[in-house]
């Protein structure tokens, strides 16, 4: 078993708290391209808090990356017809989360090019861990005029309980699963337990939500791309158990455009 990473000051790379909040705000209105008509959506909901070292953290989304471009998860994705994909870094709401444009993956291609984006995102949040305000973030993405979608996903990635700075504005945890519920939204967890032994209790009781929804645990930051991968293919496998084969949209043509 690997050792949880110790928590080191912040590398020379990162910057100040304020310098920070600067430059996510300066990113924060990243354009966000059409949602894709399709069966699936998935908002991968990725934790920045402070509580996870840099180190961590770009280890989160180069697993993640690696996880999406598994050729099993490529495979699941391409035989519903291809799943709309975004992502939202979360933290503190000191910062403005950064979100990635939807991307509608179903073969290596449209896989590569979503995983390359979400790797090279820099670090511009910390702080508290904010989980209500990701959910509903990850919400704003999904509950889109354009969405046509049957089954929508946030997955959610963590490696500790929510918190939240007294008297600053937040959507509490609660109120972000209550609006899931409402909006017929799954959330699944993933417990980094790293940190806390009883996160996955934790993810189990007050984060996930929804029909046939679920918790996987990693206790080291080393086997969170084999959590993720196996995470995914239970995901979009939840699709092809809970809806019916009349449901699903004719499939896409990949690798066509002009």
């Amino acid at each position: 078993m690997h050792k949880a990473h110790s928590r080191r000051p912040a590398s020379s790379r990162i910057l100040s708290w304020h310098g920070l909040a600067g430059l996510a705000l300066a990113l924060a209105p990243l354009s966000v391209s059409a949602m894709p008509c399709t069966n699936m959506t998935l908002v991968l909901a990725i934790d920045g808090s402070g509580s996870i070292s840099d180190q961590e953290f770009f280890l989160q989304l180069a697993a993640t990356a690696r996880a999406i471009t598994n050729p099993q998860v490529i495979a699941a994705m391409a035989d519903i017809g291809g799943v709309a994909v975004t992502a939202v870094i979360w933290a503190d709401t000191a910062f403005a989360t950064i979100h990635l444009d939807w991307a509608l993956i179903g073969d290596p291609a449209s896989a590569a090019g979503f995983a390359a984006t979400l790797a090279s995102m820099p670090r511009v949040v910390t702080g508290n861990t904010d989980m209500g305000n990701g959910i509903n973030e990850a919400l704003d993405r999904i509950d889109d005029p354009n969405n046509c979608a049957s089954y929508n996903v946030i997955d959610v990635s963590g490696d500790g309980r929510e918190t939240m700075y007294p008297h600053r504005r937040s959507v509490s945890l609660l109120a972000a699963r209550t609006r899931a519920e409402d909006l017929g939204v799954i959330i699944n967890g993933l417990a980094i337990s790293s940190l806390d032994t009883q996160l996955a209790d934790y993810y189990r009781t007050h984060v996930i939500s929804g029909p046939q929804s679920f918790e996987i645990e990693t206790t080291t930051f080393a086997g969170f791309e084999e959590a993720m991968q196996r995470k995914l293919l239970q995901e979009v496998g939840g699709y092809t158990t809970t809806l019916s084969a009349e449901m699903i949209l004719p499939a896409p043509v990949f690798g066509m455009g002009g």
